[in-house]
């Protein structure tokens, strides 16, 4: 629906509209659409008379670094982040994107691995089952002598304990309070 709208505004007689609504519309469709289709769509805009080139340029390294034209894209965000008269977001993203794309960020580096985390469940309950509150937690990835805290996670209470009540409010006392009293239709001071 957004790209609809911003391609009714781009043929808008008013050309800050008609420049910023071709502009959205890149970024919606750089990702899915061929280079050739963003460059028809804000391709006049790279030009270096006009006011929006830089931001242009941007949308053209990213369309180039996402068709895998890495060495193109690379050179546009050089040129961008070193540009002076770019707009701060642009010259910061550009160095963003040399400082990824310089770092191997052009090659795929395959599925992650995740560590495996001290103290999640070893097993988890189908849902539906009874639960008879003794899960147990996986033995910690260290052991070494760090406590549960040390390694960012909290101790497990044990199935059996009750509930702490640190965070209710202490039993009131017979004690005399030392607050002024308050009459009735009066405001706290």
């Amino acid at each position: 629906a957004a790209l609809a709208n911003y391609r009714k505004l781009a043929v808008d007689s008013d050309d800050m509209i008609s420049s910023v609504a071709k502009l959205r519309a890149a970024w919606i469709i750089v990702e899915g659409a061929p280079k050739s289709e963003v460059e028809s769509l804000i391709g006049g805009m790279t030009a270096d008379s006009s006011p929006w080139h830089q931001v242009a340029r941007e949308i053209i390294a990213y369309a180039d670094y996402h068709d895998g034209n890495t060495k193109q894209a690379l050179a546009e965000y050089r040129a961008l982040s070193k540009d002076l008269k770019a707009p701060g977001g642009v010259r910061g993203r550009s160095l963003a994107m040399v400082t990824f794309l310089t770092a191997g960020g052009d090659r795929n580096v395959g599925k992650p691995v995740y560590p495996e985390l001290p103290g999640t469940l070893t097993a988890v309950p189908k849902p539906g089952a009874p639960t008879s509150g003794n899960a147990t937690a996986a033995p910690a990835a260290n052991s070494g002598s760090a406590t549960p805290a040390q390694n960012g996670a909290a101790p497990a209470a044990p199935a059996n304990a009750t509930p702490s009540t640190s965070n209710t409010a202490p039993p009131a006392t017979n004690a005399k309070s030392t607050a002024p009293a308050q009459t009735k239709g009066s405001a706290p001071k």
